[in-house]
């Protein structure tokens, strides 16, 4: 997604924004315009009108879906039809998703078992190891000085958006490469707020998008026309500079105008307690990262 090689000379890590908190513009087929310093995105040009017109039908990643039709994603625990919204309108809807057991209600394997996954399965398989068979004959991913069994799962420290299954083809010295490493998809336009026009909220410990800011003044004008002025982002009908900064309800969370013509949203990340007899005495609403008091 990087344009040409970034100049040595200049410190790009302030000049660019992370890729996962522009992945909205790439879901609208924005243009990326590249910095001549440093090689990434400064702005994107926004044209709309090349966005699929007909509302009959749903679309998504390029394919069309008629009333009535399931929509296949690559996330095999949503569940996403085309149905009808209005009159002879389609909309897309994924508000049925499956609940695993281990993750939705905190259910623990049986002693000396585990859960075992794999992509195209929503849900982990539970797996028990044969009772005395020698550790050096299991087979084991390692990652970070730490163990992981067949199946298990695996976050990649160098890219939240990445999650690696433990496998038979595990790369120890370049684990991102290995063949169960895929790259998570957001799907944003399975989302019903970010077709409407809203903003995303990144969060700065997640891939995907946690929230959405939609526009007040419901002006949705702003966001599914061409904006001709490639150095201002919109925001609820206004036009802010490069660099203008905007608090909004959330104390947590700020929107910046860094890469026009949208506004970027980024929840902020807060400090763990120290232990788990720490506690907040008097919770203040008008700040984010809230004090603790630890015996």
């Amino acid at each position: 997604m990087f344009g040409r090689t970034p100049d040595k000379s200049v410190n790009c890590s302030q000049l660019c924004l992370s890729q996962r908190y522009l992945q909205h513009y790439y879901t609208k087929q924005c243009k990326p315009i590249y910095d001549d310093r440093c090689g990434c995105p400064k702005t994107f040009d926004c044209n709309y009108d090349n966005l699929p017109q007909n509302q009959s039908v749903c679309h998504f990643e390029g394919r069309i879906y008629r009333i009535g039709s399931t929509i296949v994603t690559q996330n095999p625990c949503r569940i996403c039809d085309c149905r009808q919204s209005g009159h002879s309108l389609a909309r897309i809807d994924c508000s049925i998703a499956i609940e695993c057991p281990e993750s939705a209600f905190g259910l623990k394997p049986e002693p000396n078992c585990y859960f075992a996954y794999r992509r195209d399965k929503c849900c982990g398989e539970m797996v028990c190891p044969k009772l005395g068979q020698p550790k050096r004959d299991i087979k084991v991913c390692r990652y970070k000085s730490k163990d992981y069994r067949l199946g298990e799962k695996i976050y990649p420290e160098e890219d939240m958006c990445m999650t690696c299954i433990c496998t038979d083809d595990w790369l120890e010295n370049n684990p991102l490469k290995s063949k169960h490493c895929y790259r998570q998809t957001c799907d944003l336009q399975l989302n019903s707020q970010f077709t409407s026009g809203c903003l995303p909220v990144y969060h700065e410990s997640t891939c995907c998008p946690i929230d959405y800011i939609c526009d007040k003044q419901n002006k949705q004008t702003d966001r599914l026309t061409k904006v001709s002025n490639l150095t201002v982002c919109l925001f609820n009908g206004n036009k802010y500079p490069i660099g203008h900064r905007l608090q909004t309800d959330n104390p947590c969370v700020e929107c910046q105008c860094s890469v026009p013509p949208d506004m970027t949203c980024i929840h902020k990340s807060c400090p763990t307690p120290q232990s788990n007899n720490c506690y907040v005495g008097v919770w203040d609403h008008h700040i984010c990262c809230q004090k603790y008091n630890c015996n």
